[in-house]
């Protein structure tokens, strides 16, 4: 069954002229505001949600048609506010009724249900209905023929029983109603198990959804997700492939992968590599992890901020690892606050001495309190500290946890039910260190509970997981990256979605996209790199090449003019990156053909360059690109890894303490070449050590069909 009624003219059907003054949208803004929205994030929230209104099918036309359009956003960045704006300007465009189908458990469908309830809450002339399985078509057809907008709320079940069942006989008898149907969390069970639209064993999930689409004749689906990789990974046959896909970008101040996992030495990653699921003991990182929490409440409360502070302990799926871990954390707090309420207690000096420990390892960005005071504070606090075991065995709920009051200080702990779409208030520190074999890229970025909402207390966050976890966040950062720009720039050509090429960025092996029964990927030929791609190596087998290589890049440096700078001050001092726009031919001519690579180099060569020349001579590309020397006039510290031949990391990470960007976003967007001068200190005494050069190639995107490294989904008809 494929739903194609948009194919006939479409472009007639749309919503040309998308009405932002009305009513509903009004009120929604009226109770934002009411809510310390700023007026920043309410335009930003009205753009993205005209923006995609555009492609909405005209209700008023009477026509029948049908669109999906696919909503892009980014973990925890604010889409579940984005579809609510959505569906109060569809209200004021001519739509009467709209279903929500909230997720696929009862706890995020809740906390769907209360925040509509509470965004129209100053609005009476709209109902929620947040049993799909209490309504009747009479109930609907009254409140319509009386003027009142009507939301259903829908449990998107496994077994498609019941909620999607009961949705699919609404939809076939109110069929002659224009309907809006959104799908929160869009890439989840709806695109079903396998790409072949005929396979039996799609899924009651995917199977339902296809035909309640097939029952409306006029309307809009709006697939909302962080983590297309399954929606577009499908075949492009399938019913539910989007005709369309919008990126919902969100506001300033969003803290996402790009503030986490640029680079593996980001200091808000703290390596967690001594947990065995707390089998025998409590690891000693959980305990540094658990002091910072601690630490971090005491100053919330020292800036009088009365609004609650989380925690979250994401171990196996497994319900008895949860609840073997929620007792010894419980027991561990109590051993805390009951030494910490007696000095005379033979752990105390002990206990205060740890925390000192930790606490002289942090760095604060906003004031603080004496040691003494937090100390103080973290026993005060204790009482209103309480550790959460969230799974399908316990009775706690993330709705009623976030309405107590009392217990403003939670840790939680769980798996899958808090690992999609699930909103934990004030997440401060999460300790991770479940590593899959394989790693569904959209199910890691699921687990990101920690993007999003932290901007006014990233000083007090942590991130803490294994090593080998925090090199595959980097590499999904990389990924998204490359996806959101592919997608971006496909969007610019006003054509379906369904016509772009599925090509993403992939280079950890133990990464795949989505689940292996969407995941069919083959690999794409080498061509060219895409991305911040750098020399990890630094070993030479002659001395004399690194001299050359020395001389090589400050003869062409100096006979080039500086056109620019990114100047910023860290606690060391000011730095300066001079940027040079130079000719890309000639530096390939003079510096390149002449330059003298590491000879444990995996990743920058001469060909590498010389296939961008390619581009150039094909008039693919402008032979103009900026050149820039990183922290000019200085020579930067590295450390090596285990073999003491290869450099740990090359870029400087996101620094919150002194606002530096880091350094990959310099000139982000711009095919740009950075050359760092660098030297490694055996001796402790960095100026006596050689300087040796290390380029980075920074190719923000190229065209699809001149990527390396990259994999593409096999069931594309037009990609074959």
């Amino acid at each position: 069954m494929n739903i194609i009624r948009e194919k006939s003219n479409i472009q007639d059907k749309f919503i040309n002229t998308v009405k932002t003054d009305g009513f509903y949208l009004k009120k929604l803004f009226e109770q934002m505001k009411s809510e310390k929205w700023s007026e920043d994030k309410l335009n930003n929230l009205l753009t993205n949600s005209a923006k995609v209104l555009h492609k909405f099918v005209s209700p008023i036309l009477g026509n029948h048609a049908f669109t999906k359009i696919l909503c892009l956003g980014k973990v925890q960045s604010g889409k579940t506010s984005f579809f609510i704006s959505t569906l109060a300007l569809a209200f004021d465009n001519g739509y009467d009724l709209a279903y929500v189908i909230g997720g696929t458990k009862n706890n995020l469908l809740t906390q769907n249900s209360d925040r509509i309830q509470t965004e129209f809450s100053n609005n009476n002339r709209y109902v929620m209905i947040a049993d799909m399985n209490r309504i009747s078509e009479k109930e609907v057809r009254t409140y319509l023929s009386n003027g009142i907008k009507v939301i259903i709320m829908v449990l998107k079940n496994k077994s498609g029983q019941v909620n999607l069942t009961n949705m699919e006989k609404l939809t076939k008898s109110l069929s002659n109603v224009p309907s809006i149907i959104i799908d929160d969390e869009g890439d989840e069970y709806s695109t079903g198990s396998k790409g072949i639209e005929l396979d039996k064993n799609k899924g009651t999930v995917h199977l339902s959804i296809v035909s309640i689409l097939s029952n409306v004749n006029t309307g809009t689906f709006l697939s909302v997700t962080a983590t297309p990789q399954a929606n577009l990974l499908i075949s492009t046959g399938n019913a539910l492939s989007p005709d369309w896909c919008f990126l919902v970008f969100p506001g300033d101040g969003y803290t996402g992968a790009s503030v986490f996992h640029d680079t593996i030495n980001n200091p808000l990653m703290c390596p967690s590599n001594d947990s065995q699921e707390f089998e025998e003991s409590i690891p000693e990182s959980f305990k540094k992890s658990f002091f910072e929490f601690l630490i971090g409440c005491a100053i919330r409360r020292f800036r009088e901020i009365d609004e609650p502070h989380s925690m979250l302990i994401h171990p196996s799926m497994l319900t008895k690892v949860h609840a073997n871990i929620f007792r010894k954390v419980r027991t561990h707090l109590e051993l805390i606050r009951d030494t910490l309420k007696n000095p005379n207690d033979v752990y105390y000096k002990d206990l205060i001495i740890e925390i000192k420990d930790v606490f002289e390892t942090l760095t604060f960005t906003k004031p603080i309190p004496s040691f003494d005071e937090i100390i103080r504070l973290i026993s005060f606090n204790t009482i209103y500290t309480k550790v959460f075991e969230i799974n399908g065995t316990t009775q706690n709920t993330i709705d009623e946890i976030e309405k107590d009051c009392f217990n403003i200080y939670r840790i939680y702990i769980g798996g899958g039910m808090i690992e999609r779409g699930i909103t934990l208030k004030n997440l401060s520190i999460t300790y991770i260190y479940r590593v899959a074999k394989q790693n569904p890229i959209d199910t890691m970025l699921q687990r990101a509970r920690w993007f999003g909402y932290k901007k006014e207390y990233l000083d007090l966050c942590k991130i803490y997981m294994p090593d080998d976890m925090i090199e595959i966040f980097v590499d999904i950062y990389n990924s998204e990256e490359f996806m959101w720009k592919s997608v971006e720039k496909y969007i610019e050509s006003n054509q379906p979605i369904q016509m772009m090429k599925r090509i993403f960025l992939l280079s950890n092996p133990k990464n795949i996209l989505t689940r292996t029964s969407i995941d069919k990927t083959v690999s794409v030929n080498q061509y060219i790199h895409v991305g911040y791609i750098y020399d990890r190596a630094i070993t030479y087998s002659d001395d004399n090449y690194r001299l050359n290589n020395l001389k090589l890049i400050n003869d062409f440096i100096g006979k080039s003019s500086k056109t620019g700078e990114f100047e910023y001050t860290t606690n060391t001092g000011k730095h300066i990156h001079s940027i040079f726009k130079v000719s890309l031919k000639e530096f390939v001519e003079e510096v390149i053909e002449k330059y003298n690579f590491p000879f444990l180099s995996t990743k920058l060569s001469k060909s590498v360059f010389r296939t961008t020349i390619e581009l150039i001579e094909k008039g693919l590309m402008k032979d103009e690109i900026l050149l820039i020397k990183m922290r000019d006039g200085e020579n930067q510290f590295r450390s090596l890894d285990k073999t003491g031949k290869k450099i740990l990391e090359l870029p400087q990470s996101y620094d919150i303490n002194n606002g530096y960007i880091g350094d990959k976003e310099i000139e982000k967007n711009t095919f740009s070449i950075q050359v760092h001068f660098n030297y490694i200190d055996k001796n402790e005494n960095g100026s006596q050590q050689p300087i040796f050069p290390l380029l980075v190639i920074n190719n923000p995107f190229l065209e699809p069909d001149m990527v390396d490294g990259l994999v593409t989904g096999e069931n594309h008809a037009n990609y074959n």
